[in-house]
């Protein structure tokens, strides 16, 4: 973590010895620094932080990161996106795409993308949450429009 005025970040102990495929802030758009801090790591593990504030990432990180309920079968997860504060979207290998609607405690696997011939990378929600869009490769693009 770094907090402005400091001389230099300050290292902490990762939640697993699994390597961290990636990282991102729960932001939904409602123009709050953030709501918390997902994390997911190789073999398909996704953890989560509620925390909203600086002062506690003094914790240790294990403290902090509640390891998700999800099944994804060792395939890694490669983005999340919320698009609500309870209803967020994972992406990752082979096309996989899981929803969760408490918040990203329990995630539920969606089958849309099951005949998709990619992995899929990033997972983003625009006008207020109201449209989707998950970018993947071989030049796949995805557009989702949810009701008002």
């Amino acid at each position: 973590t770094f907090s402005p005025g400091e001389e230099r970040w300050v290292p902490h102990n990762r939640v697993s010895a699994r390597r961290i495929q990636a990282m991102g802030f729960r932001d939904t758009g409602d123009n709050e620094p953030w709501e918390g801090v997902w994390m997911s790591l190789n073999g398909g593990t996704l953890t989560q932080c509620d925390q909203t504030g600086y002062d506690e990432f003094g914790k240790e990180t294990k403290d902090l990161f509640k390891q998700a309920e999800i099944r994804t079968g060792g395939i890694g997860i490669i983005d999340v996106g919320f698009r609500t504060p309870l209803e967020g979207w994972a992406v990752g290998g082979s096309g996989v795409i899981y929803l969760t609607k408490d918040g990203g405690k329990k995630w539920s696997f969606d089958s849309s993308g099951n005949e998709l011939p990619c992995n899929l990378y990033n997972v983003k929600f625009f006008n207020e949450g109201k449209v989707g869009y998950m970018i993947g490769s071989a030049g796949i693009l995805l557009r989702k429009v949810f009701a008002a």
